[in-house]
């Protein structure tokens, strides 16, 4: 009978255990990583070039170590495309770069001083991919990705571009954006179908920063903003073109909104003279004139066109002071000119002496700061 209860007992303290010492869901659950080792794997990349360690078309990741002296070791494993290590310091400098390809790394790489350091996973321009990361070091404390983000405008349209290097004309698209940092670093590209572009880059204050060239496929780069506020983007393209174009700026998530295009409005008008009233005379009772309001300071983009003879066009002030005139021109003329003053403004369209023709004029600019056009 011992014997058997024996038997039972010992039974007893097993099945405990087991039962004890099975996982539970949360310990399955838990991960269960390699000390001092950092993983990433899957990580899905556009490419921004491989030595632009400051574009957000790359991928970047916030490195801390605990000591000075620190040995890491970084491998990368691209698919789809090459790929390239660059190792920044926490001002940003690079301290070590690895060379191309699918399968990379950096090896014994010392670190002089404590602190922070930014990894950045770069790759040719626009060429996706992906890649797996694995960072190792025993003094590493943490391995971040810093998410980035796409802010796009798709489908923006010309009417009637107002001139490449014209970045206050209305005629081409104007938008705006707010970034909410300082220092902020953002990347900006831009895509035509078929019409060739420059995208212009300008501050709060409307003046440039910086241009691209002109293509159908401009970049601006990686931009460094000093300062958090709002910034404009302007689409440009040459005079009187027709066409549409995307538009994308990439950073780091949290500190750019979304791209605002502004309203620009467009008034028409068409006319024709029996006989001009000679090509430098803005008073002649035979040129034709419009009058408009401007409610706000602003810029105007005023074009003509004409058929059948030359022309040329006088903008006046309130008390018929002259502001600008164009050349002599069979085809279109065009002028870019900023309005400081809201009031009353005058166009005058003129031809030679005894000419007679008709002509299309048009007044552009930003959405209820002018009036329609009214014939005198």
């Amino acid at each position: 009978m011992q014997y058997i209860q024996a038997i039972t007992l010992l039974t007893f303290l097993v099945m405990s255990c087991f039962t004890a010492c099975l996982p539970t869901e949360d310990d399955i659950a838990a991960p269960n990583p390699v000390p001092g080792q950092f993983a990433f794997t899957g990580e899905a990349i556009i490419g921004g070039g491989f030595n632009a360690v400051d574009s957000y078309r790359n991928n970047h990741y916030r490195l801390e170590v605990s000591a000075a002296g620190a040995v890491i070791h970084i491998d990368l494993n691209t698919e789809g495309a090459e790929g390239k290590i660059n190792v920044l310091n926490s001002a940003r400098t690079t301290v070590r770069s690895s060379g191309r390809g699918t399968v990379v790394g950096i090896e014994d790489l010392e670190l002089s001083v404590a602190g922070i350091y930014y990894i950045v996973v770069a790759t040719d321009v626009n060429t996706n991919g992906s890649y797996d990361l694995t960072v190792r070091g025993d003094e590493i404390s943490e391995v971040t990705r810093i998410a980035n983000i796409k802010r796009e405008k798709n489908g923006l349209t010309w009417v009637s571009g107002g001139g490449a290097f014209e970045d206050q004309s209305y005629s081409n698209i104007q938008l705006e954006f707010t970034v909410n940092e300082d220092n902020s670093l953002i990347d900006i590209t831009a895509e035509s179908r078929e019409t060739e572009i420059r995208i212009h880059l300008l501050n709060s204050a409307r003046t440039s920063i910086r241009y691209s060239g002109y293509s159908v496929d401009p970049e601006l780069g990686e931009i460094q903003l000093e300062n958090a506020g709002t910034y404009y983007l302007v689409g440009a393209t040459e005079e009187g073109a027709e066409g549409n174009f995307d538009i994308a700026v990439y950073g780091k998530s949290g500190t750019i909104s979304d791209l605002q295009q502004i309203s620009a409005v467009r008034h028409c008008v068409e006319g024709a003279w029996t006989q001009g009233g000679g090509s430098l005379e803005p008073d002649s009772p035979d040129n034709r004139r419009f009058d408009f309001s401007v409610s706000e300071a602003t810029t105007i983009d005023i074009s003509a066109m004409s058929a059948g003879t030359e022309h040329r066009f006088y903008l006046l002030n309130s008390a018929g002071t002259q502001l600008f005139y164009t050349g002599l021109s069979v085809n279109t003329s065009r002028i870019a000119y900023e309005i400081t003053t809201p009031g009353n403004y005058t166009i005058a369209m003129n031809a030679p002496d005894n000419n007679s023709g008709t002509f299309d004029l048009c007044l552009t600019s930003r959405q209820g700061s002018v009036s329609e056009l009214t014939p005198q």
